[in-house]
């Protein structure tokens, strides 16, 4: 086939051929379909394509590009995100059907599944986009916002090009709505881990009453996604499902690494999923180093100066005892200097802020820390978590996205008060916390 070609496949009853025997050959070989993510357009057009690239060759066997969005109401922090950014570079849904092109023209051949949103859908033209989507050589559309109740027509269009429109269900969806997606979807079914949002956990729930439901309304393989995080989990997945999308781990993941060695990471994360080698790649000294000769002679200089060497993740977590604005101020503010002073940051180097509180929490905006330190043009963001029985209360927590010279390791986490239980490797004492900033603070 010459990159000319159309790269439509002829419909069958099931879907398109090549999300078919996608999920046959991982059953086949006695494992699941390993589904990673990658949003187009993120962190820049050249890496996200370069990106999915690599994730083929680590063995995905299918591969979700996430078209960017200003509205992501199915996505958590880390997917948002990478949405705004990939905004910025005037990604839309168009150029993410051109990014699925231009990967057919380089060979790949899974499946390629786009995730995006109504709107656009509606904007582009429905028989276009299905036209389109399969001769440029697309599979299938996840659309969150789109209701089983409401798709007749966009899948009608798409299953008459062969492609599929995979519909997401819950642990709380009913069994009405099940039959639903059983009958009008086509190619899998996406099962979401927990209700909520995307983001990784560091644990999955007992999913066989919830996905044994599902199986007795539709003979379709089905995925699960949605806190997916480690081999660990894609195992747990496999003895109940047909694959595991992980996306928001991922993400984080490679945001540790060199923006120009992102690439070379994810094929190795993949094949780690896969149980084939190390899981989580270790990215060393080495990588964080441009692969040039030139560059290696370059030293690494402030993040804030002319050269970004990586956008680092900094995580932190605090506690407070009681739903009062001056508690949850005074701890956030703690926090936020303890990650500044650590890790030398300045606001100029600060890609976005994430704040999250447990639901209970509700007296003050812990981003408003930020604003005191002068955070002015910083981009901030605020949620609540889902509720979680058992789990920790009264827990702020906080993601900064930060263009930083340090490695990985180098980066400092803190975690205080109470939350120092739930990473200890990251926990600051009391007395730590006091030489840090300078000055004492409440215990």
């Amino acid at each position: 086939m010459t990159a000319t070609d159309t790269y439509a496949l002829t419909p069958t009853a099931t879907g398109s051929p090549r999300t078919a025997a996608a999920f046959a050959k991982a059953r086949a070989e006695g494992r699941p379909a390993v589904i990673p993510f990658v949003t187009a357009g993120y962190p820049t057009p050249e890496i996200s394509e370069a990106v999915a690239l690599a994730i083929v060759r680590g063995g995905a066997d299918l591969l979700e590009i996430g078209v960017p969005f200003s509205d992501p109401l199915a996505d958590g922090t880390t997917v948002q995100r990478t949405s705004q950014v990939a905004l910025t570079h005037g990604i839309t849904l168009r150029k993410s059907l051109e990014m699925a092109k231009r990967l057919r023209d380089q060979g790949v051949e899974i499946p390629l599944i786009l995730m995006g949103y109504v709107n656009p859908m509606l904007a582009y033209g429905i028989e276009k986009l299905a036209a389109d989507s399969a001769a440029l050589g697309v599979d299938g559309f996840i659309v969150p916002d789109l209701p089983a109740e409401e798709a007749t027509e966009i899948s009608a269009a798409l299953r008459a090009h062969g492609v599929d429109l995979v519909f997401l269900l819950a642990p709380t969806s009913t069994d009405e709505r099940i039959a639903e997606v059983g009958r009008i979807g086509s190619g899998w079914v996406y099962c979401v881990s927990t209700t909520g949002v995307t983001g990784a956990r560091s644990s999955l729930p007992d999913l066989k009453p919830y996905l044994d439901r599902v199986r007795s309304h539709t003979t379709l393989p089905i995925a699960v996604g949605f806190g997916v995080s480690n081999p660990e989990h894609v195992a747990q997945i496999g003895e109940l499902a047909d694959g595991a999308v992980i996306a928001s781990a991922m993400i984080n993941f490679l945001d540790t690494a060199p923006i120009d060695e992102q690439a070379q990471v994810a094929e190795r994360y993949v094949r780690g999923l896969r149980g084939e080698e190390e899981f989580p790649p270790v990215v060393s000294v080495s990588e964080q180093v441009a692969s040039t000769p030139a560059s290696r002679e370059t030293p690494l200089r402030a993040a804030s100066s002319s050269l970004t060497v990586a956008c680092r993740g900094v995580r932190g977590a605090t506690t407070i005892t009681s739903n009062t604005a001056e508690d949850i101020l005074e701890a956030t503010t703690d926090l936020l200097e303890a990650l500044i002073k650590l890790n030398d940051i300045q606001p100029e180097d600060v890609v976005s802020a994430v704040f999250t509180t447990t639901p209970e929490l509700t007296a003050a905006f812990p981003a408003l820390a930020a604003r005191e330190l002068g955070w002015t043009e910083v981009p901030l963001l605020c949620a609540h978590e889902m509720a979680v029985p058992g789990a920790l209360g009264g827990v702020i927590r906080i993601l900064l996205h930060v263009n930083s010279p340090r490695s990985a390791a180098e980066i400092r986490h803190v975690y205080l008060r109470e939350a120092r239980a739930l990473r200890p490797e990251w926990a600051l004492t009391d007395a730590e916390l006091s030489d840090a900033l300078g000055r004492p603070v409440p215990a």
